[in-house]
C-alpha cells in the first residue's frame, strides 16, 4: 500500500474520531472507523513521491521515525514537513500503536496543531522529525514505546537550540546514554526530582551552557569533541556513571542475559494469562516456570548464580513485560526492562497468528531439551 493523505474532508473526519476515540474503552472494535478512514478513496488522495508502507511493530519511538524516514525519504521536506493531512493519515494508520491504554489522553499527541507550543508532543510527525534531523542520536530522547512522550523527549524537544543541532544530540549521546544497559543513564536526564543534586543536568544546565557558548562559538560548525571541552569538566561526572553501570553488569553475581529462548517461555505464559498483573503474583506458577527456565540450560553454569531464573526472577520479567504493554495501565509493571524485552514483545504482540506461533515454539523448546537428556 503506497503512503496516502487526507483530504480536507477526511481531515475534519480524523480529528471527531480521534476525539472519540480518546474517550473510548480501546477495545478492538472502537479503532475500526479510524481504520476504515484511512483506506476510503473518498477522504484520501495519494501522496506525491511516497513509498510503499506495512502495518510494522515498533518497539520504541526511534524505531518509528528511522521507518517513517524510510518511507518518506523520495518526498521534498518542504512539502511534507508542514502537512497537517499526511501526518494524520499516518497516525490514524498506527493509532493502535500510539493510542493505547497506558498512553496519553491529551489530543495534541494525534491531532497536530503547528500553532500550539506543545505540538512536540505530537507523536508520529516528532519521531520522524528527530530521527531527520539526528539520526541514530536520537536514541537517548526516542527511546520509549510508540506511545510514550517521555521526560528525555520533552526537556530535550522543547529547546530549539538543542535538538535543531544534530552535534549536540551526539554530546547528549556521549554524556547520558548508558550502552551497557541500552538506556539513558539514571537521574541523568531528570530535572523534576528536586531533591537529587544533580537533577537538572540536561535541562536547565547543560542548556545554559550551550546559550553561553553559543554566544562565542559557532555551534555548527565546531564537532562533538570541541564542544565537550567548552561545556567544562561538570558533566565529567556521567562519565564516572557510566564507568560504574559497566562495572554492576559485569559484576559476579550477575546473572547471563535472558536468550530468546527463555524470553519465549515466559511470553507464551504471558500472553495466555487473562490478567498478567495476577500471573505475577501465582507464586505455584512462578516456581513451575522458573523450574522449566533452569531446566532448560541455556547458559554456561559458570555463568550461573545462587538465584538464576528464580520464581522472584521470572515474576520480574513478567512486570517487565507488563511495563511494555500498551494494554495495561502505567505504574503496573517494572520499568527497568530492556532493549530485547521490547523488540520481542513487539514482535509477538497484537498479532494473533503470531502468538499462536509461541505455543508450538514453547513446546519445541522444550520437547528438544527433553530429547538432548
Amino acid at each position: 500500500m503506497q503512503v496516502k493523505k487526507l483530504n480536507s474532508k477526511g481531515n475534519e473526519r480524523y480529528k471527531d474520531l480521534v476525539k472519540t476515540l480518546i474517550q473510548s474503552k480501546l477495545d478492538e472494535k472502537d479503532y475500526v472507523p479510524i481504520k476504515e478512514l484511512i483506506e476510503d478513496n473518498s477522504y484520501t488522495e495519494p501522496l506525491e513521491n511516497g513509498g510503499d508502507i506495512s502495518p510494522k511493530k515498533f518497539s520504541t519511538r526511534l524505531d518509528m521515525g528511522k521507518y517513517l524516514g524510510e518511507i518518506l525519504s523520495d518526498c521534498k521536506i518542504s512539502k511534507i514537513e508542514m502537512d497537517e493531512n499526511l501526518w494524520h493519515w499516518l497516525s490514524g494508520y498506527f493509532i493502535k500503536q500510539i493510542l493505547t491504554k497506558s498512553s496519553g489522553k491529551e489530543n495534541i499527541r494525534y491531532i497536530w496543531n503547528r500553532r500550539n507550543r506543545a505540538s512536540r508532543r505530537f507523536l508520529v510527525r516528532t519521531a520522524w522529525q528527530s530521527y531527520y534531523i539526528n539520526g541514530e542520536n536520537s536514541k537517548f530522547f526516542l527511546n520509549s514505546p510508540p506511545w510514550q512522550h517521555s521526560n528525555e523527549a520533552e526537556t530535550y524537544l522543547s529547546r530549539e537550540e538543542l535538538f535543531r543541532n544534530p552535534v549536540i544530540a551526539k554530546l547528549c549521546v556521549d554524556l547520558y546514554w548508558d550502552a551497557t544497559r541500552d538506556r539513558v543513564l539514571e537521574n541523568s536526564t531528570d530535572h523534576r526530582d528536586k531533591k537529587n543534586p544533580r537533577a537538572g543536568i540536561l535541562y536547565p544546565r547543560l542548556y545554559k551552557k550551550i546559550l553561553e557558548i553559543s554566544k562565542i562559538y559557532d555551534l555548527w560548525s565546531i564537532d562533538v569533541d570541541e564542544i565537550r571541552k567548552l561545556i567544562g569538566d561538570e558533566f565529567d561526572v556521567w562519565d564516572e556513571k557510566r564507568k560504574e553501570s559497566s562495572k554492576k553488569i559485569n559484576a559476579k553475581g550477575k546473572n547471563p542475559n535472558w536468550s530468546r529462548n527463555e524470553q519465549i517461555i515466559v511470553l507464551k505464559h504471558y500472553f495466555e494469562a487473562s490478567d498478567p498483573i495476577a500471573l505475577s503474583k501465582d507464586n505455584k506458577k512462578m516456581e513451575k516456570l522458573s523450574a522449566i527456565l533452569k531446566n532448560l540450560d541455556e547458559h554456561h553454569d559458570s555463568k550461573k548464580q545462587d538465584n538464576f531464573r528464580s520464581a522472584e526472577g521470572v515474576r520480574r520479567k513478567i512486570l517487565n513485560f507488563c511495563a511494555i504493554d500498551p494494554n495495561i495501565e502505567d505504574g503496573e509493571g517494572l520499568e527497568n526492562h530492556s532493549a530485547a524485552d521490547q523488540k520481542i514483545f513487539f514482535e509477538f504482540s497484537n498479532d494473533k497468528k503470531k502468538i499462536k506461533e509461541l505455543l508450538s515454539m514453547y513446546e519445541l523448546i522444550v520437547k528438544q531439551k527433553k530429547k538432548d537428556e
